[in-house]
């Protein structure tokens, strides 16, 4: 009788801890993918896209679509809702990217990453379903979130020896890269509890990342960015904002000049209209003259 009591207590004991950290890491996932929604919005206001990145968004896209399949197919709950409000969102990121954008062919490539993205995930899924054991599900799609999303987290850390040459760290934000690490930690505790082990090495891999490039910025911040070279970055943006403004007095000066050509090949074509028109009305009026002539002498 005791032994089943304490079997209930810890029954009770870790559902509440599994609970706890699926709600934990639910918030904190969320916070991460409204982050980037001020982003999106100023885009929308500007009309400019700027040289922003849309493509790790996609990839965002079919990471979200492959959890909540692992998550439906494997019964657990606790990624589906999470991920299927995050693909929402992204998705919507790229819709507002495409509205905003005036390139063609950068729209084209969008939307061809875009498709490829989730047709990819979407015949993956299919041919799984299709031609796998049902009882290899669980590994199969595992396996392919967690590769996913460990590159996916690990790829910030490439770009560490071009930001270590350019002494910057600009594109790192810290209080992002702190709810990355916490987000992590909750979610590879959920999988933990769960015992799924494709969970916890996934989101532990975040975790690592984060904690990484927390101390990349320590260090780039403490002991390599010296001041003279945010004077010389600062100099480095002035200039290029100089040179855009020149730019965009170029690119309005020949404007005007292509107005001024356009208004005098106008002016001209109504000059030479002109001319004709009274060519043609002197010719009339001669035409006139003879046949009065001719008229006059039949008459005589």
């Amino acid at each position: 009788m005791s032994t089943s009591s304490a079997e209930v207590v810890n029954d009770e004991g870790n559902h509440q801890a599994i609970l706890a950290t699926q709600i934990l890491g639910n918030v904190f996932v969320a916070l991460i993918v409204i982050s980037a929604m001020p982003t999106f919005w100023k885009m929308d206001r500007t009309r400019n896209v700027g040289n922003f990145n849309i493509y790790p968004f996609i990839a965002m896209v079919g990471q979200n679509i492959m959890w909540v399949v692992y998550g439906t197919v494997c019964k657990v709950e606790g990624l589906v809702y999470v991920n299927a409000f995050g693909m929402f969102i992204n998705l919507l990121h790229v819709m507002v990217f495409l509205s905003v954008c005036g390139e063609v062919s950068q729209k084209r490539k969008v939307i061809l990453a875009t498709f490829i993205d989730v047709t990819v995930m979407g015949v993956f899924t299919l041919v799984v379903v299709w031609l796998a054991p049902e009882d290899k599900f669980n590994s199969i799609f595992g396996w392919f979130c967690s590769i996913l999303l460990v590159v996916f987290f690990m790829s910030p850390c490439y770009f560490f020896y071009s930001m270590y040459k350019a002494r910057s760290v600009d594109s790192l934000s810290i209080p992002l890269l702190i709810t990355s690490i916490i987000a992590g930690v909750a979610f590879g505790m959920y999988g933990v509890l769960l015992k799924d082990w494709f969970v916890t090495v996934s989101n532990f891999s975040g975790t690592l990342s984060g904690v990484l490039q927390l101390l990349f910025f320590v260090i780039m911040k403490v002991f390599i960015i010296k001041p003279e070279d945010m004077v010389k970055k600062d100099d480095i943006i002035e200039y290029q904002e100089e040179i855009k403004l020149e730019m965009r007095k170029e690119v309005k000066g020949k404007d005007d000049d292509d107005n001024q050509d356009k208004e005098t090949d106008n002016e001209n074509d109504l000059d030479d209209k002109g001319h004709v028109q009274e060519e043609e009305s002197i010719a009339s009026e001669q035409g006139h003259q003879t046949i009065d002539v001719g008229g006059d002498s039949g008459s005589d």
